[in-house]
């Protein structure tokens, strides 16, 4: 009996180290090794015709140039950095709205919980193309309803002025369903008798809502703010397809949509970069830090300012 038992250990055991084996082998080899090939990358000359280890070591010199002389770096920057800000406030304020509205409609949350959330799992060069259509200018089923109304046709994605602001909100939609989940989750871990005494003591429903509501919301918020930055600042499926073929090229128009992730694409693999994968593995670990760096700012502020 006593043996039996310990084979049944050891097999246990087996079984949770080879299931961690694999998940460090997985994540290892799809995860690490990519970034730190990307590192190494970035310090040689190399576009992809000889190995690595034959091409000019070039140091750190792909990193000035991008940081200080490539003036199309510094403006994709910005313009990602806008593009980010766009994005995260849209889609949490929209995902905020949508979970306290649909909060108290327990019977049709099944049904709504698959329109809100259905454009979450549809891929990102889907949901680009579906809105690229949606969104022409002459033909668009955009235009149309807002001619109904009475409002005069957009440009949308034709103009510079207005492209940057368009993809943002497909993007925003696109990412909704996963925000307002979220939140419904940290709605539902408010206690009740929180809400029933602030309505006993006098309190409407905004004056719940940001006293009580709101900040016990904050560590939802952090998450859906963070998350949502770090989603941002890597979007690349929605813009690629909402420009693909529109515009004169991929970021269009007129570079108006040429957020950092499209910079790089257009940098490592297209003829318009040259196919040089070496700076467009440079462009990688600066957006890699980027990400990291905002992410820590943001955490930082937002624990200091409502964690209590």
């Amino acid at each position: 009996m006593r043996l039996n038992v310990l084979g049944v250990r050891q097999g246990q055991r087996a079984m949770v180290y080879g299931s961690l084996l694999f998940l460090v082998i997985f994540y290892g080899g799809f995860r690490l090794w990519p970034m730190a090939y990307s590192i190494v990358l970035s310090l040689f000359n190399w576009r992809g015709l000889k190995p690595i280890w034959e091409q000019q070591f070039v140091g750190l010199s792909h990193y000035e140039f991008a940081l200080v002389k490539d003036a199309l770096v510094l403006e994709s920057l910005w313009r990602t950095i806008v593009f980010s800000a766009e994005l995260v406030i849209i889609s949490t304020v929209l995902g905020l709205i949508v979970a306290l509205l649909i909060r108290n409609h327990r019977r049709a949350q099944p049904t709504l919980r698959l329109a809100y959330f259905l454009p979450y799992i549809v891929p990102a060069v889907v949901s680009g193309l579906l809105m690229r259509v949606l969104f022409q200018p002459q033909f668009g089923s955009v235009n149309a309803l807002l001619n109904i109304i009475g409002l005069p046709s957009q440009p949308w994605m034709a103009s510079p002025k207005s492209a940057l602001l368009t993809v943002a909100l497909v993007a925003a939609w696109a990412r909704l369903g996963y925000n307002v989940i979220l939140f419904l989750a940290g709605l539902d871990q408010i206690p009740s008798d929180l809400l029933d005494a602030a309505r006993v003591d006098g309190a409407g429903a905004w004056q719940t809502f940001w006293r009580i509501t709101f900040p016990l919301l904050m560590p939802v918020m952090l998450f859906v703010v963070v998350t949502g930055t770090i989603a941002a600042l890597q979007e690349f499926g929605v813009i690629y397809a909402m420009t693909l073929g529109s515009t004169e090229v991929v970021g269009g128009p007129v570079r108006a949509t040429t957020v950092f992730s499209i910079l790089l694409y257009l940098t490592a693999f297209s003829e318009v970069g040259g196919f040089n994968y070496s700076y467009g593995a440079t462009l990688a670990v600066i957006l890699f830090l980027l990400i990291f760096g905002l992410t820590l700012i943001q955490f930082r502020v937002m624990r200091t300012r409502w964690e209590y």
